[in-house]
């Protein structure tokens, strides 16, 4: 489709990999592949339980590492 890498990096060791695609060509398109092992497997099993609990009152939703660390 055209895509090409826009960012590439990891977040928590090797097994954090990412990728962002540059979908400029593309209006309204966001492509992002993740690696879902090691920490942010965590964190994204965190969003994902912050989203099912949400009452939609507080757009806005911050990350608490404490919380990660209980889960």
């Amino acid at each position: 489709m055209g895509f090409t890498i826009d960012v590439r990096g990891r977040l928590g060791g090797p097994t954090g990999c990412f990728t962002y695609l540059n979908t400029e060509h593309h209006p309204g398109t966001f492509v992002g592949i993740s690696d879902l092992g090691g920490a942010k497997a965590q964190l994204f099993d965190y969003v994902k339980l912050a989203a099912a609990l949400w009452d939609g009152s507080n757009p806005v939703q911050a990350i608490d590492p404490a919380m990660l660390a209980a889960h």
